[in-house]
Parts: structure tokens; C-alpha cells; sequence
């Protein structure tokens, strides 16, 4: 049973998943394709980037010490430090929100529930699949940038691109986690996604900008983007700590949701409100 709810998950999520894998894949190889560009015209691009503002370009997933015109610093700048974690950040807010949430409003959560499957079952089991969906996007991740790496000759470590693709698996987890902590309490899609968008864009600010606003630096431990890029593993590698940090978020949010669901009805959303008809009440 745990492998075919993990498996008929993933069915239903293949195509996609399969265009989210299309996504990061191409954007990733034309983004190794520009750099020969880049290196080649680099005092023109160079005054370019003299004229934007630190606040733009650490938004953009430029750090103070990081430079452009190396393929590290070109691979991060372009692509790990904001367009790769959001999209997994995203891809992990909507398939946790559909994992009960989602099987709550679809009204198949009655047919889920009919067969021995346990609640706290249903729950490990879509955050497993939900991991694996992650997982295939991280081997798209780490794909690419070694395509990259062979046909424009950028010259970056394998086992560094694995790191960047590890964390941001766990990135992508901790917000499905979340996602399905609160779609398991409430019983609603749209209000997980929109919690979750939430927290996303709110901690990416805050890790993004708090190196440069006076009186953030404080407050970017609090971000789960912090423990994805503090140790910019695509320059200097896996950094257990941090991964473990992720990891470990991941599951207690996993506990909440478990609580969440043995303590209500899962047929009903917790948050519905009454809709009110024409002579009806």
C-alpha cells in the first residue's frame, strides 16, 4: 500500500513535474550558454553592473563578495541564488498543498480514507512523495550545470553542484512541509499556497537584503533561504550544519501535520465558512 499511494502519487503529478523539469533544465543550459558571452565582453558588463543599486542586486542573488565573472559566481548569481530556490520553494508550496488539502476540496479524500491506509500513513506517505518529486528536480539541477560544465567549459566542481542541488531539495522540502502542515490544519488548498507564498517572499527579503538594511542582519538566521546560500555550497560545498537545520525543520513541520489530521475531520476543512443561498440560510 505505502508504495502504491507514494507511486499514484507521482502518477498524477507526472506531466508537471515533467514541464517544471523541462523548465529548470533549459533555463539552466541557456544560462551556461551566455557565460562564454559574459567573460568575453566582461569591462562592458562590469560598468553595467556599476550602475545598480546593492539593494537590486543582492535581490537578484548577488552577495557583496561574489563576482559575476567566474563561472561559480556566474552559476550563483544567475541561477542558485534566486530563480533555482524559488522555483523549488513554489513547486514544494503547491504539491504539499494538494497533498491532503487538495484531496479535501477534489473530494477524494473519503475514498483515500475508505481503504486500511492510516492517517498518519497518508501523511508520510505524500511528504515522501513530495521528496522524490524534489529529488528528480535536484538531478535535473545538478544535470544541467554538468552539461554546462562540459559544453561552455565551466569550470566547477561536481561534488559542489551536488551540494547546491541537495540544499535546494531540502529547501523545496521544508516548504511542502509547511505547505502540508497547514493544508492538513485547515483543510485548505489556497490558504496553505497563499500562507506559504507568504513566508517565502517575507524570508527571501530578509535574507537577501539583511546584510544591507541596519537592523536585519539579526533577524536572517530566521530565514530557511539562509541555511540554503549562507555557505554558498556551489563555491565551497555541503555544509552539514545547515543541511541538518532544513532537515530538521522539515520534520517537525511533518509532526504538526500529523497532529493536524488525527485531531479533526478530514472531510470537512477546518476554516470553511457557510455559504449562503438564494432563500436559504
Amino acid at each position: 500500500m505505502l508504495n502504491n499511494v507514494i507511486l499514484k502519487t507521482l502518477r498524477d503529478r507526472r506531466r508537471s513535474l515533467t514541464w517544471w523539469v523541462v523548465g529548470i533544465f533549459g533555463y539552466l543550459l541557456g544560462i551556461g550558454a551566455f557565460y562564454p558571452i559574459v567573460a568575453e565582453n566582461r569591462g562592458q558588463f562590469e560598468a553595467l553592473l556599476e550602475a545598480y543599486p546593492e539593494e537590486l542586486l543582492a535581490i537578484m542573488g548577488v552577495a557583496e563578495q561574489e563576482t559575476l565573472f567566474d563561472p561559480v559566481g556566474f552559476i550563483q548569481a544567475e541561477a542558485l541564488g534566486w530563480i533555482v530556490p524559488l522555483v523549488f520553494a513554489i513547486y514544494g508550496a503547491v504539491q504539499g498543498a494538494r497533498a491532503v488539502a487538495g484531496e479535501e476540496e477534489d473530494g477524494t479524500i473519503d475514498l483515500v480514507m475508505a481503504t486500511p491506509l492510516s492517517r498518519s500513513g497518508l501523511v508520510w506517505q505524500k511528504l515522501l512523495a513530495l521528496v522524490l518529486a524534489e529529488m528528480v528536480l535536484g538531478a535535473a539541477l545538478f544535470l544541467a550545470i554538468a552539461l554546462d560544465t562540459l559544453l561552455f567549459e565551466l569550470d566547477i566542481p561536481l561534488g559542489n553542484v551536488v551540494a547546491a542541488a541537495l540544499m535546494a531539495v531540502l529547501l523545496g522540502v521544508f516548504f511542502g512541509s509547511l505547505a502540508l502542515a497547514v493544508g492538513a490544519a485547515t483543510g485548505l488548498r489556497g490558504l496553505s499556497v497563499g500562507v506559504v507564498s507568504f513566508v517565502a517572499a517575507g524570508s527571501y527579503l530578509v535574507n537577501s537584503l539583511g546584510s544591507l538594511v541596519e537592523g536585519m542582519k539579526a533577524l536572517k538566521p530566521l530565514s530557511p533561504f539562509y541555511y540554503y546560500d549562507a555557505a554558498n555550497p556551489i563555491r565551497n560545498g555541503l555544509d552539514i550544519e545547515h543541511a541538518l537545520v532544513l532537515a530538521g525543520l522539515a520534520l517537525l513541520l511533518l509532526e504538526v501535520a500529523l497532529l493536524a489530521v488525527r485531531s479533526r475531520d478530514l472531510g470537512v476543512g477546518g476554516m470553511r465558512l457557510p455559504v449562503l443561498r438564494s432563500g436559504k440560510v
